[in-house]
């Protein structure tokens, strides 16, 4: 009975083929680096800053850049154009007080 499977002497056993490796993982993701800086959103920086600092920014966005004498400490050179053409609601509401105090000056 034995040698029904094991088929007849001297026929050769049929030998598998191996199985086939798995494919291999692609690499993880680059990751930032952990020193890395975040990029900046100068935009909502600016009205942060038009927010905490309102007379500030007002002068700096009436004058058109950081006036010659200030008695603040300016904010970051990089956020300076930000201040002055910004279009946010905080930095358009600093142009209309602007006017305000224009109109009731004069």
């Amino acid at each position: 009975m034995t040698d029904a499977l094991a088929g007849s002497p001297g026929e050769p056993v049929p030998v598998l083929a191996p199985a086939p490796s798995p494919a291999p993982e692609p690499p993880p993701a680059k990751e930032p680096a952990a020193d890395a800086e975040p990029k900046r959103d100068l935009a909502a920086e600016a009205e942060m800053y038009a927010i905490m600092y309102p007379r500030r920014a007002r002068l700096i966005r009436a004058h058109g850049g950081l006036p010659h004498t200030i008695d603040f400490g300016p904010p970051d050179p990089e956020l300076v154009p930000f201040i002055v053409h910004g279009k946010t609601p905080e930095l358009l509401a600093l142009d209309a007080e602007v006017l305000h105090e224009a109109a009731a000056a004069g």
